[in-house]
């Protein structure tokens, strides 16, 4: 599925479609870029940390974890654009409010919807035709937000009858939505937490050619 932007202008791709030569040449490595300070990843997970996208098309998936003000630069959506639409994945992290800065830039861009509310339950149910993980329920994270139910994207976790996690194919790449990242923070993270953010990265690496 092509991804459609509303509202966003892009004026080349001259440059993207230049730095876009990792197609032969990029590393099975993980960028993570925003708030991702507390995040605890697997010892075995080859992950890069950046303060900003500039080398995004030396990697294969890429995981955006917002804050409470958008480090994005001007041509950083153009950019997540060709990522996603030459086989990259996404994974755009948010949580309760402000964390959401990022994920409702992109998101705005993408598909004029983005993240809201606060919710506290604990616990959030995988719905049966997930393909990101095995899990059956997972942790929800702490006064997670959720997204409006959105025909480019499956609903893979529910909290309170709303999605908390959404997944869809875009070109070549693929996305994922999660509105409740600080599951991961190293103070809440558990056997169950690292098994899912595990299953995510491997989602979006299935999608590469």
């Amino acid at each position: 599925m092509p991804i459609v932007l509303a509202g966003v202008k892009i004026l080349s791709y001259t440059l993207s479609l230049f730095l876009y030569a990792f197609s032969s040449n990029a590393q099975n490595e993980i960028l993570v870029v925003g708030n991702s300070n507390e995040i605890c990843f697997d010892t075995n997970l080859n992950v890069v940390y950046e303060d900003n996208l500039d080398h995004i098309f030396d990697y294969r998936v890429l995981l955006i974890f917002s804050g409470a003000s958008s480090t994005l630069k001007n041509d950083d959506i153009s950019k997540i654009m060709m990522f996603i639409k030459n086989g990259g994945g996404l994974y755009l992290g948010c949580d309760n409010w402000p964390f959401q800065a990022e994920s409702d830039v992109i998101l705005d861009s993408f598909f004029s919807f983005h993240s809201w509310g606060n919710f506290d339950s604990e616990i959030a149910h995988v719905s049966e035709v997930s393909e990101i993980t095995q899990l059956k329920e997972i942790t929800s994270g702490i006064s997670v937000a959720v997204f409006p139910v959105n025909s480019n994207f499956k609903v893979d976790v529910w909290i309170e009858d709303q999605p908390l996690i959404m997944s869809g194919d875009f070109d070549n790449g693929r996305l994922i939505l999660d509105g409740g990242y600080s599951r991961f923070y190293c103070e809440n993270m558990n056997g169950s937490s690292n098994l899912l953010l595990i299953d995510l990265i491997n989602y979006l690496f299935r999608r590469q050619h």
